[in-house]
C-alpha cells in the first residue's frame, strides 16, 4: 500500500472521528434552553379613588429601542406585558379619555422576573 493510499484510508475515519463530536456540540447547543424572554410586566390602571379602569390604554416603551407595545386593561383594570427583553428598561405610561398616568419605569424597581407596576390616572 502506497503512502496516498494509507493517506485516504486513515483520512476518512480520522475525519469522522473529528467531524462527529462537532456535530454532536451543534446538537447540543440546539437543545439548550434560549435566551430567558420571559420576562413580564403586569398591574391595574386605577383612577383616583383607587377603582379600577376599564378599557384603558397602557403603553410599554422599550427605552433601548423606542419600540412601544400596547395593551388594553380588561374589566378589572388589569394589563399585562410578557416575553419582554432581559436587561432592557421599560416605560409605562396609562391613557384614558384623555387623561394620562405618570411615566412609571421598570428600572425604579428591583428588575424581577415578574414585575407588578399598577398606574393611576388622575380622574374620578
Amino acid at each position: 500500500m502506497t503512502w496516498t493510499e494509507r493517506g485516504r484510508a486513515l483520512g476518512a475515519p480520522l475525519l469522522l472521528a473529528l467531524l462527529i463530536p462537532a456535530f454532536a456540540g451543534a446538537a447540543r447547543v440546539q437543545r439548550t434552553k434560549p435566551p430567558d424572554w420571559g420576562r413580564s410586566v403586569h398591574g391595574v390602571v386605577l383612577d383616583a379613588r383607587n377603582r379600577p379602569l376599564s378599557s384603558a390604554l397602557v403603553y410599554l416603551t422599550n427605552l433601548r429601542t423606542k419600540a412601544v407595545k400596547t395593551a388594553i386593561t380588561d374589566t378589572q383594570g388589569a394589563y399585562s406585558f410578557h416575553e419582554l427583553t432581559p436587561q432592557v428598561d421599560y416605560r409605562l405610561v396609562a391613557a384614558w379619555h384623555g387623561h394620562k398616568s405618570p411615566s412609571r419605569t421598570d428600572s425604579e424597581y428591583e428588575i424581577a422576573h415578574d414585575l407588578r407596576l399598577d398606574l393611576t390616572v388622575p380622574v374620578e
